[in-house]
C-alpha cells in the first residue's frame, strides 16, 4: 500500500464519523483526548450530563486510577506492561516524528485537525499548532 492510500484508508472513517456528527448532532457527544488528559473532571462530567447517569462518589473513587496523574500507579493500564513509553499527554507526536513528517501529516489531516479544533475549542491549539506555521 503506497502512502497516499495509507492516507485515504485512515481518513475514510473520519469522514464517515464526521457525516454521522453532522446528521444527528443530538446523538452525538465529542470527546477528545486531550479533554481526557488535561480536563478529566470535565471529560467524566460531559459524559454524565450526555448519559444522564450522575457520577456518584462510589463511581468518582473507581474513576481515580484512570487520571493521567494516577495512571503510572495502575497496573491495569496497558502501558504499564510497555514500561515509561506511554502516552499520557497530547503531543507525544512531537518527540516520535520527525519535523517533516509532521508538516506533511498536518497537511493532509488539515480538515479533520479544523474540525477537532471546532468541536473542542478549549484545545484548539493544539490541533492546529502543525498548521499555523503555514498560514503566518
Amino acid at each position: 500500500m503506497h502512502a497516499a492510500d495509507k492516507v485515504l484508508y485512515v481518513q475514510r472513517p473520519y469522514d464517515q464519523i464526521l457525516r454521522v456528527i453532522k446528521e444527528v448532532p443530538e446523538q452525538c457527544l465529542v470527546l477528545t483526548y486531550a479533554r481526557l488528559c488535561l480536563d478529566f473532571d470535565g471529560f467524566i462530567d460531559r459524559v454524565s450530563r450526555f448519559t444522564g447517569v450522575p457520577v456518584t462518589k462510589p463511581m468518582w473513587e473507581q474513576l481515580e486510577c484512570e487520571r493521567t496523574e494516577n495512571l503510572w500507579e495502575n497496573r491495569k493500564w496497558s502501558a504499564t506492561a510497555y514500561g515509561r513509553g506511554g502516552d499520557v499527554m497530547p503531543g507525544r507526536y512531537k518527540h516520535e516524528l520527525r519535523p517533516e513528517t509532521i508538516k506533511v501529516l498536518s497537511k493532509e489531516f488539515e480538515p479533520y485537525l479544523r474540525k477537532m479544533a471546532e468541536y473542542e475549542p478549549d484545545y484548539a491549539h493544539l490541533y492546529l499548532e502543525g498548521l499555523q506555521e503555514e498560514e503566518l
